[in-house]
């Protein structure tokens, strides 16, 4: 089965993390987008498809349950919230299921399985991937594609593309895990790169190498993944 396409929908960011942090250990799960108001998610929703809601009921100054009457839905949609009373509403509504915060793994898992089970095979348009970022302030669709240059700060990833840089609340795996294989090439720790935007490479008398990206940015390569990044880059020159 394909993974699914997941939307997160909670106006806490913790909660957020918390959830993606979870789903994280859950192979069949592909976060596309977050989102912390009815809004957003309504743009995410029509920008990029989507198999999988986790909808925070309580949102600030809204009811989560407004967003299935906002928009026409055909996948599942996994209610997460701390209030007892929403359940039997829920359920009316045609929810999968209903987690209560805070959200256990193994409880979790069995939400999977039955949204899961409600979809069925999925067969997807293809659709060029998009990871939702903030750029100056905004949210924004980036597509894969336009992503050159992938930064690990903290407890964020920044994204480089050509039109300005993405900011992401995600780990570096998460984000390095929805590229296609071998699109990536890893130059250290908390650094990865598109192998088509690299231009050159460079050995310095100190024996390190630093690399040429096609925006003429020189990048360093760590010792540890410089034998692999010369490598990876004279067989892309072939």
């Amino acid at each position: 089965m394909k993974s699914l396409q997941t939307l997160l929908i909670d106006d806490e960011p913790l909660c957020r993390q918390d959830l993606r942090d979870l789903l994280s250990r859950i192979a069949e799960v592909r976060i596309v987008g977050e989102a912390e108001s009815l809004t957003q998610a309504q743009k995410i929703l029509t920008r990029f498809p989507v198999d999988l809601i986790f909808l925070d009921l309580a949102l600030a100054h809204e009811n989560g349950f407004d967003l299935l009457s906002r928009v026409q839905f055909s996948g599942s949609v996994i209610a997460v919230t701390a209030f007892t009373q929403y359940a039997v509403t829920g359920f009316e509504r045609g929810i999968t299921d209903y987690l209560m915060k805070p959200v256990q793994l193994a409880r979790l898992r069995t939400s999977i399985q039955r949204a899961k089970k409600q979809l069925g095979p999925i067969k997807r348009k293809q659709h060029s991937a998009k990871i939702l970022a903030e750029i100056s302030g905004k949210q924004a669709l980036l597509e894969l594609d336009d992503i050159y240059q992938i930064q690990s700060m903290g407890n964020y990833v920044v994204l480089h593309t050509s039109s300005g840089r993405g900011v992401v609340r995600s780990s570096l795996r998460l984000i390095v895990r929805q590229f296609p294989n071998h699109a990536l090439i890893r130059l250290s720790r908390g650094c990865w790169v598109a192998g088509q935007q690299i231009k050159g490479w460079e050995r310095k008398n100190s024996g390190t190498v630093q690399i040429t990206m096609s925006d003429e940015s020189v990048l360093p390569v760590s010792r540890r993944h410089t034998a692999e990044v010369v490598r990876l880059v004279k067989h892309m020159a072939l």
